[in-house]
């Protein structure tokens, strides 16, 4: 009659070589992986900011109604009266402001001719 027992067993040197391959190839494997994973998670991570600052903008927009921004506007010396400007949005012919014409602006351009000079 056979019976079994647990007991010691010592590992044989080509066992524990074996071992110790198989040992160094998980290790491998498992850097391998975790560098994959850090690239994707990295990626994941560029995707998902890039994301949020875009709901921020896009929230700020909503709830405010408008942004600021360089509009082209056109510039109508002595207008209303003289010694005033008023700029005018090129996009919407809305009237901006009207200010104080600066003291250069108010010195007209003389124009010579050749001869007279």
């Amino acid at each position: 009659m056979k019976h079994l027992e647990i007991l010691k067993y010592t590992f044989s040197d080509p066992e524990l070589k074996g071992f110790s391959k198989e040992l160094a190839r998980e290790n491998t494997t498992v850097a391998e992986a975790e560098e994959q994973k850090k690239a994707v998670m990295a990626q994941f991570a560029e995707t998902i900011t890039s994301s949020k600052s875009r709901i921020s903008i896009l929230s700020r927009y909503i709830n405010n109604g408008y942004d600021y921004r360089n509009i082209e506007c056109s510039v109508a010396m002595n207008s209303p009266n003289t010694g005033f400007k008023t700029i005018v949005r090129d996009d919407t012919g809305e009237e901006v402001k009207t200010v104080p014409m600066t003291e250069s602006e108010m010195q007209e351009e003389l124009k010579f001719d050749a001869a007279d000079q």
